[in-house]
């Protein structure tokens, strides 16, 4: 169990990063902006999973970041994203990586 929520988190990140923006980003504003979401991901998910041990949940977050900062997610689905306060609620942010 602990290993499928590190798979659902890191799947869920990479579905809401794979929006992009283009190349005038604030990097330093982008890898805040990118810590917050790991974060606030990570505890949604261990919310859900309750199960999560701190050094699995380190290694997801540093993962999530570094996503995230090669990638960002465009600012909608950001804003999704933060808002969301279960695993469904995150996944329903995907339709606005889509468009």
């Amino acid at each position: 169990m602990i290993r499928n929520t590190f798979s659902i988190a890191t799947g869920l990140a990479l579905l809401i990063s794979l929006a992009g923006c283009d190349d005038g980003v604030d990097h330093e504003k982008n890898n805040k902006s990118c810590a917050d979401f790991a974060e606030h991901l990570a505890q949604v998910l261990e919310s859900d999973h309750k199960a999560t041990p701190i050094s699995q949940r380190d290694a997801m977050v540093k993962t999530l970041v570094e996503d995230c900062s090669a990638n960002p997610p465009s600012e909608a689905v950001m804003a999704c994203a933060m808002k969301a306060t279960d695993g469904q609620s995150i996944k329903a942010c995907d339709a606005l990586a889509a468009e």
